[in-house]
């Protein structure tokens, strides 16, 4: 990385150049540039200026950061405590803002952590980042990286950004690494090859005794040692499922900590009453007891205000991967031809073994990308006469079956009578209110499709619909202090 002045603006900027097209810097180069022109004006992330693809050396230009990296400036000595809480709620909300555009950044490390001219974090290296729909591996950097994140095979997670997110405050409360010992570096420096290395971390991290060094660093209180327990967690199901609830953790800690001067008041009022008249002591109270309780109060609708744009945030996104999904598949060859055939002359009554077959393995490729509690129950197709023709898991006493009634099929907001006349089926995708299911008769939410005739985008052949049991949707974090609720205001 050269430093370096743009003869136009005068401006000092940092150039970044890959010294081989081919193989690793190119892929590098490229998935690095991808990954910051999504993140294009944000404040939490270095800035991509230029790129020179066709040069020789290729390059791009980024924003010169003058004071360094987080790296550079923990050589210098530790932070203090209340300096690191305020640096890694920085980041994570670097953090957030990435993983909102679907980005996972997967190398996260104070290296490439810089500072600005105001000293504040910026998140920068997008080499080894991912989009949450790849299944590319990330390796990250020993004892920055999640065990899991090791294993080759697997596809990249939000926690793993969650657990580099633990190590580097781990790092800034105590000058050292998670698990980082001399035998550690030892044995990983004895491998000859990265399998190996790679299996050699996973064990030692699985097998080592927990982290304990922030236990005995003065100042670091009881919500804070939790914190850091939970992002370094091996296990990732223990982790926070994401940056937000670590934002969410770290707020309510703040929130906490601002009504201590009440406590300690309480205690030491009697005290004061006697030392001093008893007018002073009391105004002096009801002064001090008003602004904690206004910062209590400010602090707190903060955190509530953050809490429900990401919860909302985290649900628009469930629902928006569901209809993407289901407009993709709404497009499938054999289930378009398989609706314009005459449905009179049809056996509604059993679904061809294709369909059957086709509609089992796309309801499997979908739940296999959701959450255990956020699974679909079924999905199934019906004709534009609202006829089911096929669904998963099988319920074949159900196909043929009339549900044209249902506001999945015809997008009223109301379920209609089952005996009038068919509806005017729905001409672009929509979300049901809820309903009871059949055959089980638990409550249920659909969101549905328009499958049209490749032929004349404007006849609509029948729906694609995946339904989901209500509440299955999304799976929100909640702690004793504060508790997700999704409510539906319409009628």
């Amino acid at each position: 990385v050269w430093k370096a002045v743009d003869s136009n603006s005068g401006r000092v900027v940092a150039i970044k150049f890959y010294n081989r097209r081919g193989g690793l810097d190119w892929s590098h180069m490229s998935r690095e540039v991808e990954k910051l022109q999504y993140l294009f004006s944000d404040r939490y992330v270095v800035q991509l200026l230029d790129v020179g693809w066709d040069a020789n050396p290729p390059y791009y230009v980024m924003e010169y950061m003058e004071y360094g990296s987080l790296e550079d400036r923990l050589q210098a000595g530790n932070l203090s405590i209340s300096e690191a809480v305020k640096t890694i709620r920085q980041i994570a909300m670097g953090l957030v803002h990435a993983h909102d555009r679907g980005i996972l950044h997967c190398d996260l490390k104070p290296e490439n952590i810089l500072l600005d001219e105001e000293g504040q974090p910026r998140l920068a290296d997008f080499g080894q980042s991912r989009l949450k729909h790849e299944h590319a591996p990330a390796v990250g950097t020993l004892f920055y990286m999640a065990p899991e994140q090791a294993e080759l095979s697997m596809v990249p997670d939000v926690r793993w950004d969650v657990y580099a997110l633990g190590a580097i405050l781990y790092r800034m409360v105590t000058g050292k690494l998670p698990y980082l010992t001399s035998k550690a570096s030892e044995s990983l420096a004895s491998q000859d090859t990265i399998d190996k290395r790679l299996k050699t971390y996973r064990t030692l991290l699985q097998t080592s005794a927990l982290p304990l060094e922030h236990y005995q660093v003065s100042g670091v209180d009881p919500a804070l040692r939790e914190i850091i327990d939970r992002c370094l967690a091996i296990n990732p199901k223990h982790r926070y499922p994401n940056v937000q609830s670590v934002l969410h953790a770290l707020a309510l800690r703040e929130s906490k900590r601002a009504q201590r001067p009440l406590v300690t008041l309480g205690i030491a009022g009697p005290g004061i009453a006697v030392l001093l008249l008893s007018v002073v002591s009391i105004l002096l109270f009801n002064s001090t007891l008003n602004r904690a309780q206004v910062l209590l109060l400010e602090r707190t609708e903060e955190s509530n205000q953050f809490a429900a744009k990401s919860v909302a945030a985290q649900f628009q996104k469930e629902i928006e991967r569901r209809w993407e999904a289901l407009a993709r598949e709404a497009e499938n060859d054999s289930l378009v031809d398989y609706l314009q055939q005459d449905a009179d002359s049809a056996d509604l009554r059993e679904t061809p073994e294709e369909i059957s077959q086709w509609l089992n393995e796309r309801f499997k490729h979908w739940n296999a990308q959701f959450d255990e509690q956020t699974e679909a129950s079924y999905c199934y197709v019906l004709d534009r006469n609202g006829r089911l023709r096929g669904i998963t898991p099988t319920g074949q006493n159900l196909v043929g079956d009339y549900f044209g009634y249902r506001d999945y099929f015809h997008g009223q907001g109301q379920q209609l009578s089952d005996k009038g006349p068919v509806p005017e089926v729905i001409q672009q995708r929509y979300r049901s209110n809820v309903f009871r299911s059949q055959p089980d008769e638990r409550l249920a939410v659909s969101l549905s499709v328009p499958i049209r005739n490749p032929q004349n985008s404007g006849e609509v052949l029948g729906v694609l619909v995946m339904e989901s049991e209500l509440g299955h949707f999304a799976k929100f974090q909640a702690n004793r202090s504060q508790l997700a609720v999704l409510i539906d205001t319409r009628p």
